[in-house]
């Protein structure tokens, strides 16, 4: 299976998170950890547990602030991601990865990112940043 087929519909929680960094990063605004964790924690509330997004589907399971952290160091490793006080942008690498991975044929992916602005806002509402 080719690299572009494995990555068609699924992601992994590492190209999860550059998928919503440059969804969120589109102002040249770095992301806050905070609200990377907030909005990995809602995808496993009602509402969100069920939709039907691959950006929200890579962290189900009970392990995912594990995973997300995981990610984040992996991305930091693989210098995809920056860090700056708390906030986390894409790298030039990190485009590069993202540029990389195929979406798959049925995908909306305005309808993802409008998913992506949707959950970040109400966690930003919520945790107040």
């Amino acid at each position: 299976m080719s690299m572009t087929a494995t990555y068609s519909g699924v992601l992994t929680r590492s190209d999860a998170v550059l998928r919503i960094l440059e969804v969120l990063d589109a102002k040249s605004t770095p992301v806050e950890r905070l609200l990377l964790e907030g909005m990995a924690y809602m995808t496993q509330q009602s509402g969100y547990d069920e939709k039907n997004c691959r950006v929200l589907r890579a962290f189900d399971g009970d392990d995912w602030r594990l995973g997300l952290h995981e990610s984040i160091a992996y991305l930091q490793q693989m210098d995809r991601v920056k860090h700056s006080a708390g906030h986390y942008a894409l790298t030039d690498l990190g485009e590069d990865r993202l540029s990389a991975i195929d979406p798959p044929p049925e995908l909306d992916a305005s309808n993802e990112e409008d998913v992506i602005r949707s959950l970040a806002q109400f966690v930003r509402e919520g945790l107040s940043l």
